[in-house]
């Protein structure tokens, strides 16, 4: 794998280095050329273009959204600082854009849209005014804050006690209306925002958010809802990986040969939770730590979000593949090192093979679209989006 990529990538950089009818090109050209800008590059050029005259970005419906705006800000602003700067003004407009959107309680979202979202999308604009300029937009990200913060699961928050599965997670919205109810791609955008807010590490709502991660991952010996699941026929599992919650997973369940069912983990839950455990403090010689990137290594591979694809349809690791990528690399770089082992004993540097991955899904025009549209992954601003946002994450390590 790091071989094949090395030369893909050392095949498209060629490329770059020769100008029309295979000429070279100027030495400043070739000085800024390399695999990485390049497919930066051409990746925010297009979302860039994209942008509607609101300042937002539009959602699969063709409005103005916060939550597709912050993610395209995040990956506009989270680029190289050379990089970025051709689309700064991309980038302040979607900022005047979400704070427009600003509520009493701190809270950003569309509130003219049904369902709101306010929670999901609050942590989405956070994210993309932090990584715009932190400074600048302080006052907004703090409100924002507090709003996080007051709207997680707790004894303070809808009464929900320490033993209930939702316990120190968020819902995509702050009234929801069956309940609590949350999930791990929740929590982890929101613990997320919370650190690029600047949340004090000594905070009570780590150390709650880290009880519902508990629940997440598939290891018995810190996951307390054996109870609870054991009641719909499964156990917990034990190989350190990560579900959408804690009791259910879009992985579906695995079968043992003893008969009996776990929830199957599955790669996008398993990075968001191996980051969030980083990001809530948890050391990284903790043993869920370390067990979720032992999963991890296990499971290396860009060729699909691991876990999900199925006998009855080999094309369903496709589900989710971007979205895959971009806790990939905000894992990988939280866990902070350049080369990772696999199962197999190969070393891979990551950064430069997602790169690659990505230079060779790119299309003519610039942008990314998943073939397979679950969870939206047929909309190409959210699609590219989360490109760059993976690339800004691979920058500090890639080789080329």
């Amino acid at each position: 794998m790091r071989i094949v990529t090395r030369v893909v990538a050392l095949a498209f950089a060629s490329v770059l280095l020769l100008g029309p009818a295979g000429t070279p090109a100027r030495a400043e050209d070739v000085a800024k050329s390399s695999v990485f800008s390049a497919v930066w590059t051409k990746g925010a050029a297009w979302l860039a273009g994209q942008q509607h005259e609101s300042g937002g970005w539009l959602d699969q419906q063709g409005k103005p959204d916060v939550g597709i705006t912050g993610l395209a800000v995040a990956g506009l602003a989270g680029g190289p600082a050379k990089l970025r700067a051709a689309h700064q003004a991309a980038i302040d407009k979607g900022c005047a854009y979400l704070l427009a959107r600003a509520q009493a309680n701190g809270a950003i979202y569309d509130a003219d849209k049904v369902p709101a979202l306010s929670t999901y999308k609050t942590c989405i604009a956070v994210m993309g005014l932090a990584a715009a300029d932190r400074e600048k937009h302080k006052d907004a990200i703090l409100k924002a804050r507090a709003f996080l913060e007051g709207t997680q699961f707790s004894e303070s928050y809808h009464d929900v006690k320490p033993e209930n599965k939702d316990y120190g997670g968020w819902d995509y919205d702050e009234k929801p209306k069956k309940g609590p109810g949350t999930d791990l791609s929740n929590v982890a955008f929101a613990l997320e925002a919370l650190k690029e807010a600047g949340l004090p590490k000594e905070s009570e709502v780590w150390k709650r958010a880290a009880r519902f991660l508990d629940r997440c991952q598939n290891r018995s010996e810190s996951n307390d809802q054996a109870a609870a699941l054991e009641a719909k026929g499964i156990a917990v599992g034990n190989d350190g990986g990560f579900v959408y919650d804690p009791g259910a997973s879009k992985g579906g369940e695995i079968v043992g040969p003893d008969g009996k069912k776990t929830l199957r983990s599955y790669g996008s839950m398993t990075y968001s939770g191996l980051k969030s455990f980083i990001y809530a403090g948890v050391d990284k010689k903790d043993p869920r730590v370390q067990a979720a990137y032992k999963w991890v290594q296990e499971h290396f591979t860009l060729e699909e979000n691991p876990g999900l694809k199925s006998d009855a349809d080999p094309k369903s690791g496709a589900q989710g593949w971007y979205y895959y990528f971009h806790t990939f690399a905000k894992a990988l770089d939280a866990w902070g090192e350049k080369e990772l082992t696999g199962a197999d004993g190969a070393k891979h540097l990551w950064a430069d093979e997602l790169v690659a991955k990505l230079c060779g899904l790119q299309a003519a025009d610039g942008s990314w679209q998943n073939e397979n549209p679950r969870w939206w992954e047929d909309h190409k601003p959210l699609v590219t989006s989360y490109a760059l946002m993976a690339l800004d994450h691979a920058a500090p390590y890639a080789t080329w």
